[in-house]
């Protein structure tokens, strides 16, 4: 098979909350009600299933091993360069864009400006070989891929088994490089003249941006974006410090999201209560403690008030605010693990209001609001178990520091 996506580091959240599926109800609890028929139940995860078409063309690109004056047709002769790889897909073709698993990249996508060919034949983004997954190190101010349809729409697009790390915002390295507002790292803007549909994101991985995965509409109009699908990602340390918080998913305007099997950890609080163990004194000195703390706005998933007919299942959810779900939706066997909230539903005024199905879920040790004490927590050196699974290394070559809640990429 082509596409050989390593999908180690998501498989804790796969592991932990497909056990859930087991899970039973009580029948006399009106909260664990029955969704309407039309809402399925969660099958077991599996990873989408995507091969090219006869007559897609595929494009390979290896930083150690290619060379962009190459026809960057076949693994034996890549592009070296993210562009190059780029500038060889055909807008409106199932054409497959594949970087050689173990290479890096500082280099983005910039604004993308291509689609697919239709649902089941998508312009697809991922990675070829064995090993870890590609790795991309960004700067501070560089989004991954930024889809702002502004005179046209983008559709049938996959992005699947990439590493995206914003490296010189990891203040727990030597190559920190200060605080700063960030960016969102795969972010959509949809608007009346380009609607955005049809997008997968799956299998990535996205660390320490403003924001993991953002899909909006500029015009504030429900329906511009619609059939949005964010599976088994590891999406980890978003924060900022600028004026609006960061989040790691954050989705207004949309109609129809699938949010599964992914694990949130870290985003928007890079402390949770006062003397987090899991950063220990590595926060540095210019990051103030409200920075640090997050905000009111800032959440591991934010589904704002917009949005409908929205489905959140099989997630694990780890410290910091849990699950916003304004507009309502389908909750559904997800794990939320020392947040300050597990989910919170519904909105004055929401434009689209829709019902709530928390169907089972699990939450473990919840941490109490900011300032207040913190008793019920478990005794855990948690920056001790995560030196333990980190190797050593100080340059942007190091990217291997990680959650406690995961262990370093291993590759297939």
């Amino acid at each position: 098979m082509i596409m050989n996506s390593s999908h180690n580091s998501a498989i804790l959240a796969v592991a932990l909350l497909l056990c859930l599926a087991s899970c039973s109800p009580k029948s006399d609890d009106p909260s664990n009600q029955s969704p309407p028929a039309d809402i399925p139940d969660a099958d077991p995860f599996q990873w989408t299933e995507l091969a090219p078409a006869e007559d897609s063309r595929m494009v390979y690109v290896s930083s150690s091993e290619g060379d962009d004056s190459n026809d960057c047709l076949s693994e034996a002769a890549p592009c070296q360069t993210l562009a190059a790889g780029l500038a060889k897909l055909r807008d409106g073709q199932p054409d497959w864009l594949l970087f050689k698993k173990g290479d890096e990249w500082f280099e983005d996508f910039g604004r993308w400006e291509l689609s697919g060919r239709a649902e089941g034949e998508p312009m697809v983004v991922t990675s070829y070989d064995s090993g870890p997954r590609p790795l991309f190190k960004l700067e501070a101010d560089r989004s991954c891929v930024f889809m702002h349809a502004e005179s046209r729409g983008y559709a049938h697009l996959a992005f699947v088994g990439l590493h995206f790390y914003a490296y010189s915002r990891d203040f727990t390295e030597a190559h920190y490089a200060g605080d700063s507002e960030g960016t969102e790292c795969i972010f959509s803007i949809s608007t009346s003249v380009g609607q955005v549909r049809d997008v997968l994101v799956e299998d990535n991985r996205i660390e320490f941006f403003k924001g993991g995965v953002t899909f909006v509409d500029g015009e504030d109009v429900l329906g511009n974006t619609s059939d949005i699908r964010v599976r088994g990602n590891v999406v980890t340390d978003q924060w900022t410090s600028g004026d609006w918080a960061g989040n790691g998913c954050y989705m207004n305007h949309v109609d129809g999201a699938l949010l599964e099997g992914n694990v949130f950890d870290h985003n928007a609080f890079i402390l949770t209560v006062p003397d987090d163990p899991y950063y220990e004194d590595r926060v540095p000195d210019d990051i103030s403690q409200m920075d640090a703390a997050g905000s009111f706005f800032g959440h591991n998933v934010y589904l704002n008030s917009g949005n409908r007919n929205m489905v959140v299942r099989n997630n694990l959810i780890a410290h910091g605010d849990g699950l916003h779900l304004r507009a309502g939706g389908d909750a559904q066997d997800n794990f939320f693990y020392r947040t300050t909230v597990g989910i919170a539903y519904g909105k004055d005024g929401s434009q689209h209001q829709g019902p709530f199905w928390p169907r089972p879920l699990l939450t473990v040790n919840p941490k109490p609001a900011l300032g207040e004490a913190s008793a019920a927590l478990p005794a855990r050196d948690e920056a001790a178990a995560r030196r333990a699974r980190r190797p050593g290394g100080d340059g942007p070559g190091d990217s291997t520091r990680r959650s406690p809640l995961l262990r370093p990429d291993p590759g297939p």
